[in-house]
């Protein structure tokens, strides 16, 4: 009766104008509460790395769909979804509490899920945590999802010890059909993944689609839950038990009477290379050193841009005293165009979101980081190893396009970084 009496008073249309007005509020209010979820990330990683994990997601379709209809984050352009822990590692020790170990490290990683093979080498040689972000997209997603079952099922380094994110596009989500009909069948192990693959796209040339390189690895970085954290390409190798030394390293440097306890921004920058695809990776400098004198490696990017590399001066590494522990071989100063690799506290400055596709996605986080105070240290017989040559004519196609619009996006983000950074004295050139 009362509901009559109101029906006639406010009128039908009013009612429905209201009732508008009402979704529009609720869809305004849950984009915002994905945003806030968002930028929480560091927090809330912060608050992981001091309680131990008991969550326990093994391979099980039903998990991943799960997963995927319910475990959204948003980027913070509102662009791309976000999910975290796809698959959790199986470990005891990388799902377990690490304040046990403060010198402990995360090595962090992103691809398009056709590079995923890389993953198996990898993780052979850096036998601890690994946190990735995976990017995919609409059509791509069933291959996505075989994929990341089959190296998680199929590969004990990766079932051990690998958190596995994915990222894909709001305007190319997969398919309501393709996430109900994620396969339950086994995962046949005995099949070359080379069987499974639908292409073989450059992480920058997917589908017409810009790869967002720096979204993807912000968000692996907020999934680390240890002290520092290692951020290198999916298809580097690290030298043979680099995060061993590393530890032992750090605990001798921090109780150094050399060095201040309270000196926190420094990156340990660890030298990268390229070797051809013909020769087995070195373990050890010395097989290193031998193999670039036959020629077979040679620094990363010495053709491509050597430049974006030479500030890591290669030749007062090679003659840097052979000691049999890792240690500080010398200081660098950065200059425009290094882009080192390096190992540091996960409280770095993040990546800038807005460079995708080809070009300054990682020297404008180093650029910051040289204006945030960070010194760089190089270590004496830590290394990567790119698998190939680069040459500088095998890149894709609209590669100086994507330059061109990056480098103008550059020079702006530096004059950002002079308000950022009011204090500093240091500039990006």
């Amino acid at each position: 009766m009362v509901l009559e009496k109101c029906m006639r008073k406010i009128g039908l249309g009013r009612i429905i104008v209201l009732l508008a007005v009402a979704i529009i509020f609720l869809q305004i209010a849950h984009f915002y509460s994905l945003t806030y979820l968002n930028s929480r990330e560091p927090e809330l990683a912060g608050k992981r790395q001091h309680q131990k994990i008991t969550t326990k997601l093994s391979p099980n379709p039903r998990n991943i769909i799960q997963r995927l209809q319910n475990s959204h984050l948003m980027d913070s352009s509102g662009s791309y979804y976000l999910i975290r822990n796809l698959l959790l590692p199986e470990s005891e020790h990388t799902r377990s509490d690490h304040t046990n170990d403060h010198n402990d490290v995360t090595l962090v990683t992103q691809c398009s899920a056709n590079h995923l093979d890389d993953l198996v080498e990898l993780t052979e040689r850096w036998d601890a945590a690994v946190s990735i972000s995976v990017f995919t997209y609409d059509s791509d997603f069933p291959f996505a999802i075989k994929a990341i079952l089959y190296f998680h099922k199929c590969f004990n380094k990766i079932r051990k010890n690998v958190f596995l994110n994915i990222i894909y596009p709001i305007d190319r989500p997969p398919l309501r059909s393709d996430i109900e009909q994620i396969p339950h069948e086994e995962t046949n192990c005995d099949m070359p993944f080379k069987d499974l693959k639908t292409t073989n796209n450059k992480n920058y040339a997917v589908s017409g689609i810009e790869y967002p390189h720096n979204i993807l690895r912000n968000f692996a970085l907020k999934g680390a839950n240890t002290p520092y954290v290692f951020v290198v390409d999916i298809d580097m190798i690290p030298s043979s038990n680099l995060l061993q030394k590393f530890r032992t390293f750090l605990k001798r440097y921090k109780s150094s009477d050399e060095q201040s306890p309270k000196q926190d921004k420094v990156a340990f920058v660890v030298p990268s290379f390229e070797a051809k695809e013909s020769i087995k990776i070195p373990e050890t400098k010395e097989m290193l050193l031998t193999q670039m004198k036959s020629n077979n490696v040679r620094p990363f990017y010495v053709e491509a841009c050597q430049r974006c590399q030479k500030q890591t001066r290669y030749n007062e590494w090679k003659k840097l005293v052979d000691v049999n522990f890792l240690d500080v071989g010398y200081s660098v100063d950065w200059k425009d165009p290094w882009e080192p690799f390096f190992i540091t506290d996960r409280n770095l400055p993040l990546y800038d979101e807005r460079f995708k596709q080809y070009g300054f996605n990682r020297i404008s986080q180093v650029c910051e980081m040289h204006i945030a105070g960070y010194r760089f240290d190089v270590l004496n017989s830590a290394f990567l190893v790119h698998k190939g040559f680069k040459f500088a004519g095998q890149f894709h196609k609209g590669k100086e396009e994507e330059l061109e619009k990056n480098r103008i996006l550059f020079r702006n983000f530096k004059e950002e970084l002079k308000s950022k950074y009011p204090e500093s004295t240091r500039r990006c050139y």
